[in-house]
């Protein structure tokens, strides 16, 4: 007859993760894309007159779980400036996933935050091993991009063409 401990080592060692990682990567990196696939349509009137040059490249990314993952960075280029769209990850804290906007004269955060967010939201839940992962599974549609402003605390905008183009003008000027 197996003891209690018998039990416990067999439950804890045989539990399966209630995370699937892999899909959580691949979603990461959709909504990711989506990203760069709006900052193209509101950039469209530059790239199409030649005034803004835009191009993509490769990074790798590390993160608990998920390991060693290559993602796009994207280049903004306008004139003499450079901004870069540099993908920061998808296991944070407040958000599902990060890109950062670097420029030569700031950085501003996009957070991918439920659409109704307009700043951090916590949200704590305490359970035993049984409960664990009964939520069910992130609905990522309701997951948005945001602009995520400190000024004087940390709110999220919109991002739409007119905050995105701010942005820009915050980080390249």
């Amino acid at each position: 007859m197996a003891s209690a401990f018998d039990e416990f080592v067999k439950r804890k060692t045989h539990k399966a993760d209630p995370i699937d990682w892999s899909e959580r990567q691949e979603k990461w990196l959709g909504k990711l894309g989506e990203l760069h696939a709006s900052i193209k349509v509101y950039l469209n009137e530059f790239t199409k007159s030649g005034a803004i040059q835009m191009s993509t490249r490769k990074v790798k990314l590390h993160e608990e779980h998920l390991g060693s993952y290559e993602a796009d960075t994207m280049m903004i280029a306008i004139g003499d400036s450079t901004v870069e769209l540099r993908p920061k990850g998808t296991l944070l804290i407040g958000g599902i996933g990060r890109a950062d906007l670097i420029g030569r004269n700031a950085e501003v955060m996009l957070v991918l935050t439920p659409k109704e967010a307009q700043s951090p939201q916590m949200r704590i839940r305490i359970s035993n091993d049984d409960e664990h992962g009964k939520e069910g599974k992130l609905n990522w549609d309701d997951w948005v991009w945001k602009i995520a402003m400190r000024q004087p605390t940390l709110r999220y905008i919109d991002l739409d063409q007119q905050s995105f183009q701010d942005a820009l003008m915050m980080t390249a000027d």
